[in-house]
């Protein structure tokens, strides 16, 4: 499930309500947003079972030093603590989840689907590369980009003071 939800060519946003702990939480860092409901609580609890896994999943959200006391202790830890480090986008009221989630999709949506899979393709590629290997990839990219309908369409909308109607190619 992690590597359908990571490797999808289109973003994708978790919306979490309760606990997502161990593979939940893996599968909430798979996607490329998170949008938490207030309360919402995170934690990998394999420690306490004498196992592993999550960790690096769970880097994807907060830094190493929040990894590593969550693998250490297995404890819980609610969205409000976590939203500081800039692993969850937004906390709502429970009954505001979905439509905040929606809302966030919403504002994605109104790009290129053709730009969107490259910048998503994007992201993931460079996410751990080195600086300069990871802008050298994105160039690259916006050079074969270029080349299509709806990047030329993004430009003359820019340009005409229009909203841009994407074909999808």
């Amino acid at each position: 499930a992690f590597w359908a939800i990571y490797d999808n060519p289109v973003p994708v946003i978790a919306a979490v309500h309760g606990v997502a702990v161990g593979t939940g939480l893996a599968i909430a860092a798979s996607c490329d947003l998170v949008v938490a409901a207030e309360g919402a609580r995170f934690a990998l609890p394999e420690v306490n079972v004498g196992v592993m896994g999550g960790a690096k999943h769970l880097s994807r959200l907060v830094p190493q030093g929040m990894v590593r006391f969550m693998h250490y202790t297995g404890d819980l830890i609610e969205a409000e603590k976590l939203q500081p480090y800039g692993g969850i986008l937004e906390i709502v009221p429970p009954e505001q989840l979905v439509d905040a989630a929606r809302a966030v999709a919403r504002s994605i949506a109104r790009h290129s689907p053709v730009t969107l899979g490259f910048a998503k393709r994007s992201l993931n590629t460079i996410e751990y590369m080195e600086l300069k290997s990871g802008y050298e990839f994105e160039q690259g990219l916006t050079g074969e980009l270029s080349g299509y309908d709806d990047s030329k369409e993004a430009v003359n909308a820019v340009v005409e003071g229009r909203t841009p109607v994407y074909v999808g190619r």
